[in-house]
This record gives structure tokens, C-alpha cells and sequence, in this order.
């Protein structure tokens, strides 16, 4: 099952999480993105970046968290564009093993 489209798979220090593949900000696929250390933000959870808009998302909640930043010229005018949106979180999910294959834990 597909919950709304592609999603990411991330190992980080031996946790794995699970999110939307697709930026809420800008909608532009985090193919790219970077998985960052955490922060006093995010406690031990570790952020992922847009590397086009530089939105930040917590990836075990999906919260907005503070931008990461260095976006570059583009990014920094893609940024300006959708900081009056909404912030919307990324969307995550639980993952589960059964019999050698993974699960999304659907809400």
C-alpha cells in the first residue's frame, strides 16, 4: 500500500524513518535533501532539508522545525516565495517487519 504517493526510507545511527519523498513547502521531490543532525529543536531526532526551498522537518514527527538554510540564489528566492504559505509538516510513518519484508504502518 501506497500511502500518498513515493515515500523515503532513511537509516540514521541505526533508527529508520519514514516520510512523504515530496517537499509540503514546494513540492519538489527530496530526492536531493539532506538528513541532518539534530538539534535542540528537534531533541535526538534528526532534521531532513529541502534542498530547493531549505524548509527543515523534524523526520520522526514531521514537524516544521528552524530552516537549515544555505539554500543558494534560487533556493533563497524559492524560500521567500513560500514563507507565506502555510506550514504544513511532512508526512511520516511508522515502519514494521514481518516475515523479512517492510511494512508502512498506515494512521
Amino acid at each position: 500500500v501506497n500511502p500518498t504517493g513515493a515515500v523515503s526510507v532513511v537509516n540514521y545511527r541505526g533508527n529508520t524513518y519514514c516520510f512523504a519523498s515530496s517537499c509540503p513547502s514546494c513540492k519538489v521531490p527530496l530526492a536531493k535533501a539532506k538528513v541532518l543532525d539534530p538539534t535542540s529543536e528537534t531533541g535526538s531526532d534528526p532534521r531532513v532539508c529541502c534542498d530547493f526551498c531549505s524548509a527543515t522537518f523534524n523526520v520522526r514527527t514531521g514537524d516544521r522545525v528552524e530552516d537549515a538554510g544555505g539554500a543558494g540564489f534560487l533556493g533563497g528566492i524559492v524560500k521567500g516565495l513560500m514563507s507565506a504559505q502555510e506550514k504544513v509538516p511532512l508526512a511520516t510513518y511508522g515502519l514494521g517487519e514481518k516475515g523479512g519484508s517492510v511494512y508502512i504502518n498506515l494512521p
